[in-house]
């Protein structure tokens, strides 16, 4: 967040390196740095103390970051190859890291399988073995997956994920949207233009080709999937307003 700050000895490390092609400001490299070892020292004490054979630690992040940051600096950052920024339902704006340690999980696998914020609850219920997880929840165990290498698979009462943000946010290009995956598919539904859009994740995390078009019955059955959804939670809709003269 701003304001981006570092130490001094870290941000001094990155001037007068080569400019990246994506990421070039040296404050904000070195409060990477600090806080990734920030978070190296609290591991350390985990193993200090002796607990690491029954704590778990998770890692994530609230939704991606700002390609800028508006009054402070431009270009600070980039989401590459990710399109889109923080306050958006583009990949640039919802996909973010989720590291964790713990028992049984293997040091340095990686998964594929998409993991949602709601599916933290019943992990760690899953993890406490024997914590009662709320009949509505909307989530599923992770524990699969992390005990597997990342080649299991999580169990949810819906099949797709969704994300929901039926307002303005005050940044550029971030009007009242939602989207849903299902599989690689992932459709966006912009409420002002009342456009829906198409991706494949897995050929195209860019987002940068919309398969709409040639796919309207998919986006039909989707569209319905995430009305549904809206519907079954009582989410909050936006609602065109009167323009006062």
């Amino acid at each position: 967040h701003a304001k981006v700050t570092a130490r001094r000895e870290s941000s001094e490390f990155y001037r007068g390196r080569t400019r990246g092609e994506h990421h070039h400001d040296p404050v904000y490299a070195g409060m990477t740095q600090d806080l990734d070892t920030g978070f190296g020292l609290l591991l350390d004490k985990i193993d200090e103390l002796g607990i690491a054979d029954n704590t778990y630690v998770f890692y994530t992040s609230d939704n991606g970051a700002y390609t800028t940051l508006r009054d402070f600096m431009n270009d600070i950052t980039s989401n590459h190859p990710l399109s889109g920024e923080k306050g958006m339902v583009l990949e640039g704006g919802i996909r973010v890291p989720f590291l964790v340690r713990g028992p049984g999980i293997e040091s340095g696998t990686v998964s594929d399988v998409p993991v949602i914020g709601w599916d933290l609850l019943p992990t760690l219920c899953d993890l406490a073995q024997g914590a009662e997880v709320p009949a509505d929840i909307e989530g599923g165990s992770l524990r699969p997956v992390l005990e597997n290498g990342g080649a299991g698979q999580v169990v949810r009462p819906r099949d797709s994920l969704y994300w929901h943000m039926p307002h303005y946010v005050g940044m550029k290009n971030t009007t009242p949207q939602s989207a849903m995956r299902t599989g690689d598919l992932k459709m966006i539904v912009h409420y002002e233009s009342e456009e829906a859009r198409l991706f494949d994740l897995s050929q195209d995390v860019g987002e940068a080709s919309d398969l709409a078009e040639s796919a309207p019955e998919k986006v039909k059955e989707m569209q319905r999937d995430l009305r549904k959804y809206l519907r079954d939670i009582d989410a909050p809709m936006a609602r065109r307003g009167k323009e006062e003269g």
